[in-house]
């Protein structure tokens, strides 16, 4: 009886630590940003250039790129108000700062494409693509050498015992 009764709680305990682990993933966010990121210079690529716009995929692209940082935004939110360490809180509040330059941005760009005759949305939006794409670099470099020191002290520690 005793060894059912450990068993059932061990098997719990397994189930109730993994159906509330944390599920995000900061890399898969930074990427999901990156590939926002790319999405947005080409629209503004596509903006600049002589051929005529196709409105319909524009907007299309606009959406696509909202609703990507839209649930990483989320996400990230969430992680955030169940952050683990201060590094995992500063990264989050890194990503949702380079999220809403990426959403001004777009937002930019829309009002842009409505009214063209206003080319200061046009500056605002290339102005915030850059301010979150030179965030967004660094915001990697940083997350890169906190990977690359959690590492090492992982590998430190297995070495020591």
């Amino acid at each position: 009886m005793k060894k059912v009764f450990i068993s059932t709680i061990c098997f719990l305990l397994i189930f109730t630590n993994v159906s509330f682990a944390n599920t995000i993933s900061l890399t898969d966010s930074i990427k999901d940003i990156e590939m926002v990121n790319d999405r947005i210079y080409i629209i503004i690529k596509q903006i600049t250039g002589d051929d005529s716009l196709d409105l319909n995929e524009l907007n299309g692209d606009i959406r696509f790129c909202e609703s990507i940082l839209s649930t990483r935004a989320k996400k990230i939110s969430d992680a955030y108000s169940n952050k683990s360490s201060v590094e995992i809180g500063r990264t989050c509040s890194s990503l949702l700062y380079v999220i809403s330059l990426y959403e001004l941005s777009l937002t930019s760009i829309t009002m842009y494409i409505h009214d063209d005759s206003k080319a200061n949305h046009f500056i605002e939006a290339c102005s915030s693509y850059q301010q979150a794409n030179f965030s967004l670099q660094n915001l990697k470099l940083k997350h890169t050498q906190t990977q690359k020191r959690q590492e090492e002290y992982k590998k430190e520690k297995s070495t020591c015992h």
